[in-house]
């Protein structure tokens, strides 16, 4: 498969790193703990994975191209849309 890997980099240290607080409806937090809940992350490496997604996602449509879910054997299936870009 072709493409970046988007991983959490665990590897920072306390002092590189910066607080950030949020505030969220109570059904995105809800969506936030079904996904903690779901792939076992802390909603740190959530939120920094997603970050991570999001780039890849901003930076190739700003480029032109286009972000397609495949099925297994690599039928298109969506195209996921970005509003605005």
């Amino acid at each position: 498969m072709a493409g970046s890997i988007i991983t959490a980099d665990r590897s920072e240290s306390p002092d590189s790193t910066a607080r950030l607080n949020l505030n969220l409806p109570k059904a995105a937090r809800a969506e936030v703990d079904a996904l903690v809940k779901d792939t076992g992350w802390n909603i740190t490496e959530l939120v920094r994975i997603s970050l991570g997604f999001l780039k890849v996602f901003i930076d190739e449509a700003r480029k032109g191209n286009k972000l397609i879910v495949t099925t297994g054997d690599g039928k298109p299936i969506k195209e996921l849309v970005f509003p605005g870009l």
